[in-house]
Order: C-alpha cells, then structure tokens, then sequence
C-alpha cells in the first residue's frame, strides 16, 4: 500500500471520528452538583435530616415528604456519573437523578396564531397565506354537543404561571376558598403555602403565580378560555377550574426539584388533570 493511500485513510479516519463526536447526543442540562434523590419507605421520618445527609455524603438542600424525595448537593467540580453511581450504592437510596433543567419549545410569534385552527379548521389561511386544510382538526363542536366542561374539573397548569386576571382567564381560574376567605400573610389551610388563592410558585414557594412570560396563560387559554361569553377566545373547555403552577421562569426554563414540587402540590390540591410543559 503507498504512503499516499496510507494517509488517505488516516485522514478518512479523522474526519469519520470528528463527525461523530461534532454529531454527538448533546448533554442533557443540570445545575451543576444537585441531584434529585428518592429514598426507600418511610426514610424520611424515621431519620434526622442531618443523620440523612452524613449517610448519604451530601448536603441537604431541601425535601419533598409527599413524595420521600430529598435534593441533594454534592461538589461541582464531580464527575456527575461518579455522583450518581455513588448515591445509587446507598443503602437508602431507591432513585437517584440529577436535577435537570427542563426549557419550554418555542412558540411562534406569528400574529394570527389566534385563529385557534386546531379547533375549527374551515381552510383559513395561516400568517404566511397559506390555506388550511378544511376540516384538519379537533371535532370540537361534536364534542361540545356532548359536554362543554365543568368547573369541577380542575386542570393543573404546570408551566410558566398564569395571568389570572386575562378577560378569557379569570372566571375559570381555580379558587383555594380557606384561603381566599382567610387572613393575608397567614396559611390558612396549613398545606405549607401561603396565600396560594389561584396555585402555587415553585420557585419562590408562594402562592404568587403570575405569568411573567406568557406561555402558561397561552396553554389554559387553549384548556379553558371562558367559552359562550360573546367575547375573546374560547378553550376547549367552557367551565373548568385552572390551578396555576408556575415552575419555569421569565426565561422559560425550570428545575426538575421544582417541577416535581409542582406535580406535588396539584396533586394534593386535588387536580385530577395536569398539564406538564
């Protein structure tokens, strides 16, 4: 073989190497040193908080009972599969994951975007001029003959909050009436939230959830924009109750530790339906 077909191949060989690594799977984003840790049975209870965190090696940032959870920070500079594997071989330990960042998809600024095609598609055309395909859509008015919600129901919306004071939004907002009816500043229904009137911010853990980004009021407005009000939008559903749960932020990304406290607080708040972007 000549040395010039020897370096042909040598070169082949870098370049398939370097595309593989350039076409590589990205890493998947974490705060760095955090994991979210599910311990075995009853852990929690039966032992300190300081006594857990000498025995899993691992600062305690903070708990999550309802689910035996607890997140853990462990140093940033190690290897984070170092870190996993070592917390997994704890005899504590069920789960173990770091606590990944999750960011919403983008969503389109296109002004007719409102045109709510999905639920009655008659061929509109979209903002590009582009005609829609007639009849490319949800059904809704059949199902509407049926049923057009109730307020019963209540829809847990896991985004980036919402504006609870939007004309289409307010009237099927979810209401926590003990702490509606109750004292400012004071948690009236001791479930460790205070004044959640509306839903619940993982991220301060308050009960401000307002929308600071506008995605989440987006998302309810599709779920439940007041419907047969002769104004604005309307939702799939008519009547619905719309827990506000905000765990994204202004810049549309959120923690997996405040994504699981959010799912924590619907679900024993009673929603029966979650809506997780």
């Amino acid at each position: 073989m000549s040395k010039k077909i020897k370096l042909s191949n040598a070169l082949l060989s870098t370049i398939l190497l370097t595309s593989v690594s350039a076409f590589a799977a990205p890493k998947i984003e974490s705060v760095p040193g955090e994991f979210i840790v599910r311990l075995k049975k009853d852990v929690i209870t039966t032992k300190s908080l300081r006594s857990l965190s000498e025995t899993l090696g691992a600062k305690i940032k903070s708990t999550i009972p309802g689910q035996n959870i607890v997140v853990v920070q462990r140093p940033v500079f190690e290897i984070e599969k170092s870190a996993v594997k070592s917390l997994s071989q704890n005899e504590l330990v069920d789960i173990v994951e770091p606590n990944y960042i999750y960011r919403m998809n983008k969503m389109s600024n296109d002004p007719m975007i409102e045109q709510l095609w999905g639920l009655k598609n008659v061929g509109q055309k979209d903002s590009g001029g582009t005609a829609g395909v007639k009849g490319l859509d949800i059904n809704v008015e059949k199902a509407w003959d049926i049923q057009t919600g109730s307020k019963k129901t209540i829809v847990a919306v896991i985004d980036t909050g919402v504006d609870e004071n939007h004309p289409d939004l307010k009237e099927n907002m979810w209401t926590n009436v003990a702490e509606l009816n109750g004292k400012a500043g004071v948690d009236d229904d001791g479930n460790g939230v205070i004044d959640d009137i509306h839903g619940f911010n993982s991220i301060t853990g308050s009960g401000n959830a307002l929308d600071d980004q506008g995605h989440g009021s987006h998302c309810s407005g599709t779920i439940g924009a007041k419907g047969n009000d002769g104004a604005g939008i309307v939702g799939v559903n008519w009547d619905v109750s719309i827990m506000a749960v905000k765990f994204l932020d202004a810049n549309g990304s959120g923690t997996l530790e405040n994504a699981i406290k959010s799912i924590d607080y619907a679900t024993r708040m009673g929603a029966k339906v979650l809506s997780n972007s």
